[in-house]
């Protein structure tokens, strides 16, 4: 057989094994998983959900049971970190409600302090302390606590907990998980939003206002929203524009978007509905950066959904851009009511 043939066929005969072991199975990437979740490899298990491996997958069997049903060995066990496993877990859906790891941290074991963080961690992803388990048993009671020598500090976050619905300590862990990962976006964005900035500092130089504006936007396109580096962006931006004998004009699309907001505004019902108000106003903003009546409504919307630290920034932002505004006094102590809200809900 002529080498280049030969050669060829190797090749051919070899490409779908290669590609069979690019794409595992789904059954192999489930086993996998468990084994990563059993060594408490944090790192391995996210890599395995992002592939595809399903978090509430029944290959492991028992095993979930052997493993969650004694959640304080695990937190004893060197190298084991457990809470960052359970963490890839629920972001990637795992249910909560199963029983075995609640059941784990549920019982005598959970008196350890350092089961905190595992309870925490339910709860920041929308545990219901109130709800029972789907064979019956109440998630939560404060008799078996007692009886089983519950740690006192854990048995006051419990109870904190179904004080407030599920969905909103779920969407303020959401908001953090995001602003982390928005914040380490920004440096890899930098040089982009650096090299925006420098052509807008060379149109001011050259008093082109149009390409100044134009620059900005490009660099609040580029940043992650509600980052720092985003509310730099804006103030600046607000500034200069108070710099120019007038307002740029608003464009049509902007408009659109702020008058749709109003509406979803006024038929909001929950604090699902204020997350499309939110979505409106931003694109809003991002059209017109210094108009400060995006910044007020978006404030209050931001505020209806729990995310006081973007209700206060936006609410700054707009006092930046209405200095002369009549109302200033009394935005400034909605500011104050949100740091209070703010302060509180950290304490929940």
């Amino acid at each position: 057989m002529p080498t280049l043939f030969r050669a060829a066929l190797t090749l051919a005969l070899a490409l779908p094994c290669a590609a069979q072991q690019r794409a595992p199975s789904k059954a192999s990437l489930n086993s996998s998983l468990c084994s990563a979740v059993g060594n408490c490899n944090a790192a391995k298990t996210r890599a395995l959900l992002a592939q595809g491996a399903d978090p509430n997958n029944g290959e492991c069997g028992g095993f979930w049971a052997s493993w969650y049903g004694n959640v304080d060995q695990a937190l004893r066990r060197a190298n084991c970190p457990i809470a960052e496993t359970l963490e890839a877990l629920l972001d990637a859906g795992f249910d909560p409600y199963s029983g075995y790891v609640l059941r784990g941290a549920l019982t005598g074991s959970a008196a350890d302090v350092d089961n905190r963080k595992v309870l925490e961690l339910f709860i920041d992803h929308g545990l219901d302390v109130t709800r029972t388990f789907g064979y019956g048993e109440k998630i939560w009671s404060a008799e078996r606590w007692a009886k089983q020598g519950g740690h006192a500090s854990t048995m006051e976050l419990i109870e904190r907990a179904g004080k407030v619905p599920p969905e909103l300590r779920k969407a303020r862990w959401q908001r953090k998980r995001a602003q982390r990962e928005a914040e380490a976006a920004v440096a890899a964005r930098l040089p982009a939003i650096e090299a925006a900035l420098k052509a807008a500092d060379e149109a001011k130089a050259a008093g082109k206002s149009d390409e100044v504006l134009k620059q900005y936007s490009v660099a609040l396109a580029t940043c992650p929203l509600g980052t720092g580096k985003d509310y730099d962006l804006k103030a600046a931006l607000i500034a200069y524009v108070r710099t120019l004998p007038a307002a740029p004009a608003l464009s049509e699309e902007a408009r659109r978007h702020f008058d749709r907001a109003l509406i979803f505004l006024k038929k909001a019902q929950e604090f699902r509905d204020y997350e499309l108000v939110v979505a409106e106003l931003n694109a809003s903003i991002l059209l017109a950066p210094w108009w400060a009546d995006s910044y007020f409504n978006l404030g209050l919307a931001l505020g209806k959904t729990g995310d006081y630290a973007g209700a206060i920034a936006s609410l700054k932002l707009y006092l930046a851009a209405a200095l002369d505004s009549p109302d200033a006094e009394t935005v400034r102590k909605k500011i104050l009511e949100f740091e209070v809200e703010q302060e509180l809900a950290e304490r929940r």
